[in-house]
């Protein structure tokens, strides 16, 4: 008996251990660096979107009321995206001085100069 007793406790425990490798692994949020980059890439992408469709238009590919109507989106979506980026550098930068400000306290607390 107590050799079962034993044999289910291991099972159990090896079944704890074992448990995260098995489980679906979710996804993890981007980081900072990685949203920086991709708001960075989406607006690198709209303007190339509207030098491309400034020259459409200067060629007489595009009518004069589509390219407008095409311009003001991509302007209306440029100017979103430089506004999360501004937003997020912010953060950044808060974060950033709050961080600075931490390091400060603890050195002097503990009358560190750091490297």
């Amino acid at each position: 008996m107590p050799f079962l007793a034993g044999l289910l406790l291991a099972i159990i425990v090896l079944a704890l251990v074992l448990l995260p490798f098995f489980r679906k692994r979710q996804d993890q949020p981007a980081s900072v660096v990685d949203t920086v980059n991709q708001i960075e890439t989406r607006r690198d992408e709209l303007y190339q979107e509207m030098r491309t469709l400034q020259q459409d238009f200067d060629i007489g590919n595009i009518a004069r009321e589509d390219y407008e109507s095409r311009i003001r989106a991509l302007r209306l979506e440029a100017a979103l995206t430089l506004r999360e980026q501004r937003e997020l550098e912010g953060e950044i930068s808060r974060l950033d001085t709050a961080l600075e400000k931490e390091i400060s306290a603890y050195r002097s607390k503990n009358g560190s100069r750091g490297p």
